[in-house]
């Protein structure tokens, strides 16, 4: 039987309010902000993969990769706040994220490519063609 405590119901709330900051900071919790969310941690990964196959492994290259994944989500916060700020409905918000996600996508390409592996066209030219329309 579960036993409800004091200490589940404080990680409840921490959860809780964690969320609610999370929502208000990102906006609507879709397949937009997953889909970013993802690639980045992917992307993050293939260049770690990348740096160790060539033995070219530099802290300071992957806290400079860690730094500019904190960029792009601080601009899709500031999208999320100027388009409550004029009414936009997400307009502003889902546009940064499709450059960030086609953004990300280029890059695992790039990542990718560089151990081999063979990429589809049609996802090459499609990723090119969403990064090129900003």
């Amino acid at each position: 039987m579960y036993a409800y405590t004091y200490a589940n119901a404080t990680l409840r709330a921490i959860i809780g309010g964690a969320g609610a900051i999370l929502g208000f900071l990102f906006g609507e919790w879709d397949g937009m902000i997953i889909a970013l969310l993802s690639m980045n941690a992917v992307d993050f990964l293939s260049g770690i993969i990348v740096a160790a196959i060539r033995k070219q492994i530099d802290s300071r290259a992957m806290y400079a990769g860690a730094a500019k994944k904190l960029g792009m989500l601080s601009l899709v916060i500031c999208a999320n706040i100027i388009d409550g700020l004029i009414g936009l409905n997400g307009i502003l918000r889902t546009i940064t994220i499709t450059y960030f996600i086609a953004n990300e996508g280029l890059s695992l390409l790039e990542n990718w490519g560089k151990i081999g592996l063979p990429i589809p066209k049609p996802l090459s030219t499609m990723l090119r063609q969403l990064h090129d329309d900003d």
